[in-house]
């Protein structure tokens, strides 16, 4: 999971942010754009794996929408997940409670 890594990033923005070294917003802009790229990359191998294994190609449509398809939601979800984990890390002051208020919030919204 990322709330380790997220919780222990946390001191040293807390450190750097205080020396004013940089803008509060650059640091959640750049953990955004590097869980973007992750994620995606992530995306595409699991997607690679998925659409031939589960035969997941509509036959009434060309094999590249149906990756694509199923790309953007792997993507999507992941991207949710993260940010809502980045957000429950940074704004609960122990990993604990973090963790069990992210996975709360991301179950809740993968059972809807």
């Amino acid at each position: 999971s990322t709330i380790p890594v997220f919780v222990g990033d946390k001191r040293f923005f807390a450190s750097e942010s205080a020396l004013g070294l940089y803008p509060t917003w650059i640091y959640g802009v750049s953990q955004i754009i590097l869980e973007a790229i992750f994620v995606t990359i992530v995306s595409i191998v699991q997607t690679c794996i998925i659409v031939p294994m589960c035969a997941m190609l509509n036959s009434s449509m060309p094999p590249w929408i149906s990756f694509l398809t199923i790309l953007s939601a792997l993507v999507t979800s992941g991207l949710v997940g993260s940010t809502i984990v980045f957000f429950c890390s940074m704004a609960f002051p122990t990993q604990d409670l973090a963790f069990i208020v992210a996975s709360t919030i991301v179950t809740i919204s993968l059972a809807m």
